[in-house]
């Protein structure tokens, strides 16, 4: 990795047996994987793949487009991060290629609408695919195909690279990392949506733009933080950096442990911050060296049906298994340091990455956050306690401030135990009573519960079956693109009319 004028790149290396370098043409061609080992076949085909996707597209410019806006959109959501479990620049850059190839001819904004709700709705984990795949048969590698390797049955969200060897460019992301997604092409879909459907207006509609593309609620949305701070000696930037790199690779594996546990959220913030201790005493060690401190955050908010039996939530031994992992580095020097704790919303630093306008000024926002969970806390709870329907259903008197704190979680970490109430509690002290009296309030006019839940399921049905006719035409897609061998042989792409999807 080098940061260049502060972007990050990745230098890859490929030894090839060529007596000059190939053109970006001739490196489609398969046989430049002839006599390659692996490590040089994954690094080659990174600028293949990119090529091909070039190459797969019907309108280049629309493509870079919708491109640069999806990938401008991510890094503000905080969902743009291969290494955490989210989604890096080739994964959406063939999500945004495949959505060109269903509607060739769409403006740009009307493709942002189709990109939202396309993956909102779509059926994960049904693969996504830019071209037919192929067999080279004198190569004979591996390729992505989980009928052949079970174990990539469990891959959650396929996002399969067009060039031979063809392999799922996603296979980080994790059940807890794509329901956070989900949740932001939800929102994405909604904006948009509502700006194509009012028409263009300059001044209103660049507002409206705009907040598509605002920061992260992160540091409002959860009352507690699994907290992961890295430390090394602050004169020793090397090694600094790949203990870093390190643990940064290795937090998604911690997210896997934290998903054996009856949480509801787990959102590992993929960037990370530079934390400066209050006093100077905590920046030393015995022996005097200064260290450098490098956190990052993950959310988390429990079940309050699943966890609703047990009154403690203890991640020390996941934790500690996870330690202990990292300690198996080839690069572990005892001046390394690693510890995770457990941070309540009022236990975070003001820092500017955390609140930009300062953490006074975000109380007001945390005071909404707080109310929206405990109505999706109450929502859920009444969901799971009805007659064990998969409706949804509103209940008033389950939403009470011992049904959101019954629960507590702990972590020990460096042989002490760590305990605070779970993550759905209120950091601010509101009063959750006279939330859940204006929840009653609320819904006390509404019908009968068997009567709601009845027209409920109806509403669910004729919904479903929408959208099994909508996504239906997109998995009878057969007009993908048929490559293999030389450039020469691609096929044309599909009918300019593509696929129209009712949104």
């Amino acid at each position: 990795e080098v940061v260049w004028h502060g972007i990050d790149l990745d230098v890859l290396f490929a030894k090839i047996e060529r007596s000059q370098v190939p053109t970006l043409d001739q490196i489609l061609d398969d046989s430049i994987l002839k006599g390659l080992d692996d490590a040089t076949t994954k690094s080659i085909n990174g600028p293949r793949v990119t090529e091909l996707i070039a190459k797969l597209i019907p309108n280049p410019a629309t493509f870079a487009l919708v491109l640069r806006c999806v990938r401008l959109w991510a890094k503000q959501r905080g969902v743009y991060s291969n290494k955490m479990g989210f989604l890096g620049g080739v994964n959406w850059a063939i999500l945004v290629a495949f959505v060109c190839q269903l509607f060739p001819t769409a403006a740009p904004a009307r493709l942002l609408q189709k990109f939202f709700s396309l993956y909102q709705e779509w059926k994960w984990p049904t693969e996504i695919r830019l071209c037919h795949p192929y067999e080279v048969d004198y190569l004979d590698m591996k390729q992505w195909d989980p009928t052949v390797d079970r174990s990539e049955k469990y891959h959650v969200m396929p996002i399969i690279t067009p060039a031979y060897p063809c392999q799922n460019s996603s296979y980080n992301v994790s059940h807890s990392t794509l329901d956070i997604m989900l949740g932001e092409f939800k929102r994405g879909k909604e904006i948009v949506k509502e700006i194509c459907d009012k028409g263009w207006d300059d001044q209103r509609t660049k507002e409206e733009w705009a907040t598509l593309f605002e920061p992260s609620e992160f540091f409002l949305r959860y009352g507690t933080y699994v907290v992961v701070q890295a430390s090394a000696p602050a004169n020793e930037e090397k090694m600094l950096h790949a203990w870093v790199g390190y643990i940064e690779s290795r937090i998604r594996k911690l997210v896997e442990y934290l998903q054996r546990t009856p949480l509801r959220k787990i959102f590992p913030y993929p960037k990370k911050i530079e934390f400066v201790p209050e006093t100077s005493e905590e920046e030393e060690k015995e022996d005097g060296k200064k260290l450098k401190y490098i956190r990052w955050y993950i959310g988390i908010l429990r079940h309050p049906v699943r966890s609703a039996t047990r009154k403690r939530l203890d991640f020390s031994w996941d934790v500690k298994s996870w330690i202990m992992s990292l300690q198996m580095f080839n690069g572990y020097k005892s001046e390394m340091g690693i510890e995770v704790k457990l941070a309540k919303w009022t236990d975070l630093p003001d820092q500017p990455e955390l609140f930009p306008e300062g953490k006074a000024k975000a109380i007001p926002q945390r005071k909404i956050w707080v109310e929206r969970i405990l109505e999706e806390q109450a929502e859920l709870k009444a969901k799971g306690s009805s007659s064990n329907t998969h409706h949804r259903t509103w209940t008033a008197k389950s939403t009470t401030t011992s049904s959101i704190k019954e629960t507590s979680i702990s972590i020990t970490v460096n042989g002490e135990e760590k305990q605070q109430d779970q993550p759905g509690e209120d950091p601010i002290h509101e009063s959750s009573d006279d939330i859940g009296d204006g929840l009653k309030r609320k819904h006390e006019d509404e019908e009968d519960v068997e009567q709601s839940l009845l027209m409920k399921k109806i509403r669910d049905e004729n919904m479903m079956n929408n959208l099994d006719k909508k996504l239906r035409l997109v998995s009878n897609f057969q007009e993908l693109p048929r490559v293999g061998g030389y450039v020469d042989t691609l096929q044309p792409l599909p009918s300019s009319e593509g696929i129209e999807l009712q949104t």
